[in-house]
């Protein structure tokens, strides 16, 4: 198991992702509970998506039963989006935008997921790849 990991490490970098990581697929209580705290004191920014159904979002298991092993991978956006320009004129600046709104920071990630989940399927693993899937919370 330990050179299957270190390969998906490998992958994942020639992919471009910054990290690969393995976590077991227990879930998350804590994170639950403090949807639901942020859910009843009106904080959830109408993230329906987000915030449909903290029990199913923090339990690996209720949507795939059959996992046992997350394979997580992560990639930075922020220093390719940088700051964006103000404009040519300092007096009369056009705007600012998030940096998250620079550019599709998810398709890369997804790319890099996918490479990984073909390595897991080669192997005989069944794998499924979230990215921004309300199914699971993507930060625990």
């Amino acid at each position: 198991m330990e050179g299957l990991r270190r390969r998906l490490e490998a992958i994942g970098k020639s992919s471009g992702l910054d990290r690969v990581g393995f976590a077991g697929t227990e879930a998350f209580p804590e994170v639950e509970s403090s949807m639901r705290r942020r859910i009843d004191n009106g904080l959830s920014g109408n993230l329906g998506f987000t915030y449909s159904d903290p029990g199913v979002a923090t339990a690996p298991r209720l949507s795939f039963s059959w996992g046992r092993t997350l394979v997580v991978g992560a990639r930075a956006y922020l220093p390719e989006a940088g700051s964006p320009d103000l404009g040519p004129d300092p007096n009369n600046p056009s705007g600012r935008m998030s940096r998250v709104a620079a550019g599709d920071g998810y398709e890369p990630l997804r790319r890099g997921l996918e490479d990984l989940a073909d390595l897991l399927r080669v192997e005989g693993y069944r794998a499924e790849v979230l990215c921004d899937d309300n199914r699971l919370v993507d930060r625990a």
